[in-house]
């Protein structure tokens, strides 16, 4: 074929009208492979202590929970949950309420009946699979109880619209919704639900709170009436019995009422918050206890431990807190000699301190204030030696909620 130039001529026009077919049917695959959907990583769940449960179970449509809270308490818990895990969600104004979540990363098998969120690395393509969840408010038996629904509305799949071909051309696919998935979905929420009805913040000042009450106004006294006699003209005397001299009646002032003048009031303070409180429901003693076997599980070394006051002052925590999932991961004691982690971020630690106080009734209250903070940096990112310290850090109460939620307090353990 290289000594007939005709024949070379025609290989080539051959070549180019199968690479224009080639491209004409792979424009809407490349279409579709450009598309990009993302979702919600759900992080796994940790073991949360909480002195509440409540009840779900799988229906053909999904789940039903059974929470023992009124309606409004129970709902406004439900959007701080799933603003807890970073859900956004659209609230409809009809007469049932209901909740419709956004794009959430979440792969049901209904083999197992299980289902995880995985975000996509190295080597693995993580869950490809897309729904929108909806929670639905529906009155309970009583006026204490409260019954949500939770339904999938949406799912897509992503799919292999080439499996024969060598490369793969992946696309979104509208497939049925599973109920095993909503299943699963508010069986996760329902770990953080619980934790948020146990877990109370607590707003502490450190000095007492003295209310000033405003003075009073202090009234303009009233002009005194101040009576003078009036001298008689001198007369002729004309001879009678003396008449006893009475004294002067002084009348009322009469007074006149005043518009009150306009007080200058202090402008409201909102004082910050510093501590985070966990209200267990058994008495001090058995709190303080679990308490210090709650510690002694985690492995945290303590530096006072007042039982007298109630007090535990903890030693530095190796722990960085994820703001994003406001959860506080717990590292190796050891150096790992790793200057930074995967997101950039330098390894910190905190300190601690926790009081233990009744709260009357058979309940116990355990405040928690995030002390000290540190996180180790690079102070010679230029040069090709590191230089490792660390430095101070502002303290954050939400790091104190965070620790409290680690702590598995519990009075029978």
């Amino acid at each position: 074929m290289s000594g007939n130039p005709e024949k070379m001529q025609l290989w080539n026009v051959r070549k180019r009208v199968a690479l224009l077919l080639v491209l004409a049917l792979a424009t809407p695959v490349l279409a579709a492979r450009q598309e990009q959907k993302k979702g919600v990583i759900i992080p796994d769940a940790e073991r949360i202590y909480s002195d509440v449960s409540t009840r779900i179970r799988a229906t053909s449509e999904g789940a039903s929970w059974e929470i023992p809270l009124p309606n409004g308490q129970a709902w406004i818990i439900l959007k701080r949950s799933l603003q807890r895990l970073g859900v956004s969600v659209t609230e409809s104004d009809s007469d049932t309420p209901q909740l419709l979540t956004e794009w959430i990363t979440w792969g049901y098998d209904p083999a197992s009946q299980t289902a995880q969120s995985k975000r996509p690395h190295f080597g693995s393509m993580g869950t490809m699979e897309l729904h929108k969840f909806r929670f639905t408010l529906i009155k309970g038996s009583t006026d204490e109880s409260t019954e949500i629904r939770v339904s999938d509305i949406t799912y897509l799949k992503k799919v292999d619209i080439a499996p024969d071909s060598e490369y793969s051309w992946m696309e979104w696919r509208d497939t049925s919704p599973q109920a095993g998935a909503a299943f699963t979905f508010g069986r996760r929420l329902q770990g953080t639900y619980q934790a948020a009805m146990s877990l109370q913040s607590v707003s502490v000042v450190p000095q007492p709170v003295i209310t000033l009450l405003p003075p009073e106004p202090v009234l303009a006294a009233p002009p005194t009436q101040i009576i003078i006699p009036a001298i008689a003209p001198p007369v002729a005397k004309v001879p009678h019995a003396p008449t006893p001299v009475q004294a002067a009646v002084p009348k009322k002032a009469r007074l006149t009422t005043l518009a009150p003048i306009p007080e200058s009031k202090p402008a409201a303070t909102t004082v910050a918050r510093t501590d985070a409180g966990l209200l267990a429901s058994f008495p001090l003693e058995k709190t303080w206890d679990a308490l210090l076997h709650a510690l002694q599980e985690l492995n945290i070394d303590t530096e006072t431990v007042d039982r007298t006051q109630r007090v535990i002052v903890t030693r530095w925590i190796d722990a960085n807190y994820d703001a994003k999932n406001q959860q506080l991961q717990f590292g190796s004691t050891g150096d790992s000699g790793w200057a930074f982690n995967w997101s950039g971020a330098g390894p910190q630690h905190h300190r601690f301190k926790l009081t233990v106080t009744d709260a009357g009734e058979g309940k116990t209250l355990v405040r928690a204030r995030h002390t000290a903070s540190q996180e180790r940096v690079d102070q010679t990112p230029d040069s090709s030696q590191t230089l490792l310290v660390w430095e101070n850090r502002e303290t954050n109460p939400d790091v104190a909620t965070a620790f409290l939620r680690r702590l598995r307090i519990i009075a029978n353990y």
